[in-house]
């Protein structure tokens, strides 16, 4: 089973110097020169899948942003997941 959970103070901001993200467990932060891509991750669950952005780091790990997830069936992303990534790689490349 996947648990989806939105709360307030939870989410992603982002500006010239990069983005900030507030999750459930704390914050972190992420230059833009430390960030190689932006994409959607799928964490796979037993009844659904759940869309996550994740950052791909440039010394090689990522980091996915769980609490800002949405679901998603088969092959159908979610909309608002894959709009906040365009959002994101372009305020990366932009940088």
């Amino acid at each position: 089973m996947l648990l989806t959970l939105r709360a307030p103070g939870l989410g992603v901001s982002y500006g010239p110097a990069g983005a900030r993200y507030s999750g459930l467990f704390g914050t972190r932060t992420h230059a833009w020169a430390d960030i190689r891509e932006v994409r959607v991750a799928v964490v796979q669950g037993k009844v659904y899948s759940s869309d996550v952005p994740e950052l791909v780091l440039a010394f090689g790990g990522t980091d996915r942003l769980l609490m800002l997830g949405g679901h998603s069936w088969g092959r159908i992303r979610n909309r608002r997941i894959t709009r906040l990534v365009a959002e994101l790689e372009a305020a990366r490349a932009a940088a």
